[in-house]
């Protein structure tokens, strides 16, 4: 079975709650406190592939 690495890139700066893209769970629970909507902008956040260097 072949895996793949993401890399998730989020600017710095606050995520405003309007925008937040985790709107429909309660960002409370511990689980979620890994991104600090307080430190980074949540809307900003994008996801890549890495790129496997040879």
């Amino acid at each position: 079975m072949a895996t793949k690495k993401f890399i998730l890139e989020v600017e710095e700066g606050r995520t405003m709650c309007h925008k937040c893209p985790f709107q429909t769970i309660d960002c409370t629970e511990e689980i979620y406190n890994i991104l600090d909507c307080g430190n980074y902008n949540l809307a900003t956040m994008r996801i890549k592939e890495l790129e496997e260097i040879k």
